[in-house]
C-alpha cells in the first residue's frame, strides 16, 4: 500500500491505537493480528472480523500465525465482506 504513508504497529491490548496495524494515512489500512493453534479457536477470528467490519478503513485485514496453516496465503473461506484474512508463515 504505497499510499498508506507508512504504518503504526501496536500489537497487544496494552497499546494505544485502536487496531494492531494502522496506516499513517488515516482511514486507509487497518489490521488485526494474532497467533493461535487454529484460527477458529477461542472466537478470536470471529471477534476480529466483527471489529473490522465495523471500521471504515478502505483496506482491512486479519493476519494470523498458526501451525494448522504453515504457509502465507489468503484464506477466502474465513473472510467476510470487506475483510481479507491471511495466514502468515513464521
Amino acid at each position: 500500500h504505497p499510499d498508506a504513508g507508512g504504518f503504526k504497529v501496536a500489537p497487544g491490548a496494552h497499546m494505544s491505537i485502536p487496531l494492531d496495524i494502522m496506516s499513517v494515512a488515516e482511514g486507509y489500512v487497518g489490521a488485526e493480528t494474532f497467533a493461535t493453534v487454529h484460527p477458529r479457536n477461542n472466537g478470536k477470528l470471529v471477534a476480529d472480523r466483527m471489529k473490522l467490519q465495523a471500521r471504515s478503513e478502505r483496506c482491512r485485514y486479519i493476519f494470523f500465525a498458526s501451525p494448522a496453516f504453515p504457509s502465507s496465503m489468503r484464506l477466502p473461506d474465513f473472510e467476510v465482506e470487506g475483510v481479507q484474512v491471511w495466514s502468515i508463515d513464521v
